[in-house]
């Protein structure tokens, strides 16, 4: 016996003008344990830029530590958000010609997800910036791994917004008994209940066709426009027509299966 693991990864703009989301691998089927999403926070006019490079940044790095196999994985991580925050900081610094800076403007700026499957110690290793978050589902129960960096409704810890980056978590789960983990930008987490998820993840199909579904259904949300319609006094209609294809959707699903 031994465990398999399968991911797909899948973005949609949404009714969006543009899809300032960004994640690693873009391609499947992969044999990459890496996997990272990133939501380039749209305050910033220059968003899709840092979300793409902060996933470039934090991919090379790790990458980089995982051939080369010296430290710990948490180390690892750590180094490779820093080293994307002070690449997407630069985005945001005016310099004078001797390369001075002269000034800091807020031009771009991102959230960020990392997970790092260790198959030979069967544990996942994350790092988490913003509010995107990494789910599990274990023995029929979703967990929430990761915490949203919000306060009063502004996310508080982000690449690229300082040259110091504080507040952000690096974590190891063990992943016995784990059938899923689940990478999701906002855009999907904040149109699906937690009862939806958990539906769609009671699924033995594969990550294509379970995440495809998930997306459908935050792109078309069900439990969220009924809480909506009541909150605003509108038709369940009118509240799934408000709601639908409300923001950028990325996520990253991996099965994690004993055969």
């Amino acid at each position: 016996m031994y465990t398999k693991y399968d991911a797909f990864g899948k973005t949609e703009k949404g009714n969006k003008e543009s899809n300032q989301d960004s994640h690693y691998p873009e391609t499947y089927p992969t044999s990459s344990d890496i996997f990272i999403i990133a939501d380039g926070i749209s305050a910033y006019p220059k968003a899709k830029l840092a979300s793409m490079e902060a996933v470039k940044q934090t991919e090379h790095k790790l990458s980089g530590f995982v051939r080369n196999q010296r430290g710990m994985p948490e180390g690892w991580l750590e180094h490779a958000i820093k080293h994307a925050n002070s690449e997407v900081y630069k985005k945001n610094c005016k310099r004078e010609p001797d390369g001075r800076i002269s000034a800091v403007l807020k031009l771009a700026a991102t959230t960020l997800d990392v997970a790092l499957i260790d198959r030979g110690s069967d544990n996942l290793y994350f790092g988490h910036v913003g509010d995107s978050r990494i789910y599990v589902f274990r023995d029929g129960q979703l967990k929430q791994l990761t915490t949203d960096h919000l306060m009063k409704g502004h996310i508080s810890c982000e690449i690229g917004g300082s040259d110091k980056l504080a507040g952000y978590e690096i974590k190891r789960v063990p992943l016995a008994g784990c059938n899923w983990i689940f990478l999701a930008t906002d855009g999907i987490y904040k149109m699906l209940s937690e009862k939806e998820l958990s539906n769609h993840l009671s699924s033995n199909d594969s990550p294509r066709k379970v995440l495809e579904r998930i997306v459908r259904n935050a792109a078309s949300p069900v439990d969220v426009a009924a809480e909506h319609a009541k909150e605003y006094e509108i038709t369940p209609e009118h509240a799934k027509i408000r709601l639908s294809g409300a923001d950028n959707m990325t996520g990253i699903l991996i099965s994690r299966r004993e055969v």
